[in-house]
């Protein structure tokens, strides 16, 4: 008897749009690239850089640093550390392949002119006085979630030593060793393991300071 072929599951409007515009070859490689760089530093992964990252480069294809900062994930630190091996990489490819590179190049400048951000601005200033999220969304006049996401952004670009001034050092070592432990950078898992004790914007300041400082999860124990 024939043995009827199972039907793989229907792709999800959110994961196509996820995947709209990235080459897929492209994404693997990146991927190897950053497995990679993982190793030599002796991190997991998802640390060095994101899934989201990744596709965001096999969809930009970037080979200058004017569209490298735009790339979500990509803050002036790993810019500065992982930026040229990226760009070549990245060149290299679209090369070989006769890809375009630089993709929507012309809206890539027009970002990058129109990044100014008073707001945040005023933002990253009071984050480097280590002043609270609820003391800088007044002063700014912006909601604390967009604060927060201002800090997220803040943290990721400075890659500060310690974040205690958001998340106190005991709180940290129990996210750091819930992320650890699942090996996952989605939220949910992270808080279920945390047992729903732990706001899923103190789980994102750990995942930007982990990712910034690009430490090894054992050495946050320490």
């Amino acid at each position: 008897l024939l043995e009827p072929k199972q039907r793989a599951a229907p792709q999800t409007q959110v994961e196509a749009d996820a995947w709209n515009g990235v080459n897929r070859d492209l994404f693997d490689q990146l991927r190897d690239l950053r497995k990679q760089l993982a190793a030599d530093r002796g991190v997991p992964p998802y640390i060095v850089f994101e899934d989201s990252t990744l596709r965001q480069l096999a969809r930009i294809r970037p080979t200058t640093h004017e569209a490298l900062q735009v790339v979500r994930g990509i803050g002036q630190k790993r810019s500065s550390e992982f930026g040229q091996i990226l760009m070549d990489s990245i060149g290299s490819y679209c090369r070989d392949h006769q890809v375009e590179m630089n993709v929507g190049a012309d809206s890539i400048k027009k970002l990058v002119r129109n990044r100014a951000n008073p707001q945040k601005e005023e933002a990253f200033r009071l984050f480097a006085e280590g002043r609270s999220v609820a003391k800088v969304a007044i002063a700014i006049d912006r909601a604390p979630r967009t604060t927060v996401d201002y800090l997220v952004q803040w943290i990721e670009l400075q890659a500060p030593r310690r974040i205690q001034y958001w998340v106190d050092p005991s709180t940290y070592k129990q996210v750091a060793r819930a992320i650890e432990s699942t090996g996952r950078l989605r939220l949910k898992p992270i808080s279920e393991r945390l047992g729903g004790q732990v706001p899923y914007d103190t789980i994102r300041l750990v995942l930007a300071h982990l990712r910034a400082t690009s430490e090894s999860l054992k050495r946050t124990m320490d």
